[in-house]
């Protein structure tokens, strides 16, 4: 093996583009000065936040976060004036240079904030007891040498360059000889993540100012019931009851794996839901500079993804049965798209407003292959699994109740029904369980006509699928954002199944600029976290009652997005898709 890697061709030409690319990155005259400032630089900054470490420590909570905050602005204004007089030896523009040299240090400080209690706390579990209180010590300093790394390449390409040279304006170079499924995609990679850091800077903040770890710590649920879904599941199915509001396939499912040892199933199955996500989505990327990074830049950055498996809720197989038939139908196998409903349909009913699709490619002997699979499926199921319908009813008119009508069906949830439950929740609630009366006795009367105004919006959306025929992205967009967000309950994680036509969009062919940004803008909303505004409602060793931002900003943008995909919508191109859908042959 060394004999062949010194042998390799390639070998000296890596080395010396390496060696290259760094000279490029620390040119030599730059280099001296560097290294001695940010030595300077390094002791001071570390220094500074170890002496206020050392004076906070016992007087305030989470010490070490105070001393980060104080000492990164302190260590920020003297090495801005190090840099410019220095090593980058600039004139003038002071204070453009000093906001873009906060720039540089704010967001390596945004991300320190995010970053330092985990490294904190993960030293604290891993080092021995008698060397736990150099935990945050420890800690500093690797996020001391990452920060040394990065804010080099920042403020060398960012703060003191000019305009012509500057890394914005090879970003935009860049950018101009991209094509526009290329764009897309870095633009929504780039909203994600800007969204995801933003959502791990307000968890760092929420521990300073609340000093507890849920709810103002995390976008995730309560870390005290992580993976319960799956457990909840397990056990249910171990009891032999039907249990939770699952259909036969999947309660027969978990019957046949629930002897199994809980943990490795959790393992198990959230590695092949977060696996099959990521091959998804680097299967359907656009062809492009660095696809893998990329690739794990849109799944790191998407919450359905680490909401789902955070719950560890069986919503993953719906998923990859969604998938399935979408896969299938795109390419034209209709059996097997057939197959995959009738699967994703026995799991959850939701899924059946796909079959939108082969009525409007006139696949009516598909159509009628998965109607009759769906109730083969339903029945073998039922009857290998002792499934009792009765039992089952009952459990789905208990999960109504608690998730319908009480106000708990608020929390990680993301429907339009909410939406509307929200204005009356809010002013009349007190923090106890008896000012929620209000809010159940609305969402009693409004339930019936909600029902009746989302089938006719569904009717009217499958109409447009079917006879205006807009592109396949855009109805399977339409399609997925109702079955997303019209039922009366949909948790977080059921997000996750917009990545298909995601996926599709970011392949779709040009479209005018302003439209192709304002639909990316509106599906990474959907995407990122919403921890910006978090509340704890009601607290008890029970449950909690907490909401965030993403109760009523996601069906917002959701609903706006809707009204964008339909605006083009016309009752004479209606009548003439009628016309035109009936009159030509298949």
């Amino acid at each position: 093996m060394k004999a062949f890697l010194a042998n390799w061709p390639g070998r000296k030409n890596m080395l010396n583009k390496l060696i290259n690319r760094l000279k490029s990155l620390f040119p030599g005259r730059q280099l001296g000065a560097y290294a001695l400032v940010g030595v300077w630089n390094t002791l001071f900054g570390y220094g500074l936040y170890a002496a206020l470490v050392w004076g906070l420590d016992g007087k305030l909570k989470f010490a070490y976060m105070w001393a980060n905050v104080l000492s990164n602005f302190i260590a920020i204004t003297q090495a801005f004036f190090l840099y410019k007089f220095f090593v980058f030896k600039t004139k003038g523009h002071y204070w453009q240079e000093y906001i873009k040299c906060w720039m540089v240090y704010g967001a390596a400080a945004l991300i320190g904030l995010a970053v330092l209690p985990l490294l904190v706390e993960t030293l604290r579990a891993l080092l021995p007891l008698a060397y736990k209180t150099y935990a945050p010590y420890a800690g500093g300093a690797l996020l001391t040498a990452l920060t040394v790394l990065c804010s080099f390449l920042g403020l060398k390409n960012f703060s003191f360059r000019t305009v012509e040279n500057s890394l914005l304006s090879r970003v935009k170079e860049r950018w101009a000889l991209q094509t526009q499924p290329q764009r897309r995609v870095m633009f929504l990679g780039l909203i994600l993540a800007a969204g995801f850091l933003i959502a791990l800077a307000v968890c760092a903040l929420g521990l300073i100012l609340h000093w507890q770890y849920y709810p103002y710590t995390t976008f995730l649920f309560d870390p005290r019931y992580r993976f319960t879904d799956l457990y909840e599941t397990l056990i249910l199915a171990r009891g032999h009851t039907a249990g939770l509001n699952y259909f036969p396939l999947l309660m027969g499912f978990m019957r046949a794996v629930s002897q199994g040892p809980e943990r490795i199933l959790c393992a198990v199955f959230v590695s092949l839901w977060v696996a099959f996500y990521v091959s998804i989505v680097y299967k359907g990327l656009p062809q492009l500079p660095h696809k893998a990074g990329w690739t794990v830049l849109l799944a790191v950055g998407s919450f359905p993804l680490w909401f789902l498996a955070d719950r560890a809720n069986l919503e993953g197989f719906v998923f990859m049965a969604c998938a399935g038939f979408v896969i299938s139908f795109w390419r034209g196998r209709m059996n097997w798209a057939a197959f995959w409903l009738a699967l994703a349909v026995n799991m959850k009913p939701h899924p059946a407003v796909f079959m939108v699709l082969f009525i409007r490619d006139k696949q009516y002997k598909a159509l009628a292959k998965w109607l009759v699979l769906c109730v083969l499926i339903g029945a073998l199921c039922s009857w290998a699994a002792h499934f009792d319908w009765l039992s089952f009813q009952r459990n789905v008119q208990t999960f109504s109740d608690w998730q319908q009508f009480l106000p708990f069906g608020l929390e990680f949830s993301h429907t339009f029904f909410n939406l509307l439950r929200l204005p009356v929740f809010l002013p009349t609630q007190n923090g106890l369980p008896d000012s929620w009366q209000a809010t159940v006795a609305f969402s009693r009367l409004v339930a019936p006509g909600y029902a009746v105004a989302m089938l006719g919006l569904f009717a009217f959306i499958s109409a447009h699928v079917v006879f205006v025929r807009p592109a396949f992205w855009k109805a399977l967009l339409l399609l997925t954002l109702a079955e997303v967000f019209f039922p009366f309950v949909s948790h977080d994680y059921t997000l996750i199944h917009l990545i298909l036509p995601v996926l599709f969009f970011l392949n779709a062919p040009p479209m005018p600029p302003k439209q192709s940004v304002f639909i990316t803008v509106c599906l990474a909303v959907l995407l990122i976290p919403m921890n910006f505004w978090t509340y704890s409602f009601y607290h008890s060793l029970m449950y909690d009652l907490v909401l965030n931002a993403g109760t009523f900003l996601r069906p917002l943008a959701a609903g706006v997005l809707l009204a964008y995909l339909l605006k083009d919508f016309s009752f004479a191109r209606l009548k003439t898709g009628i016309k035109n859908y009936f009159s030509a042959k298949k």
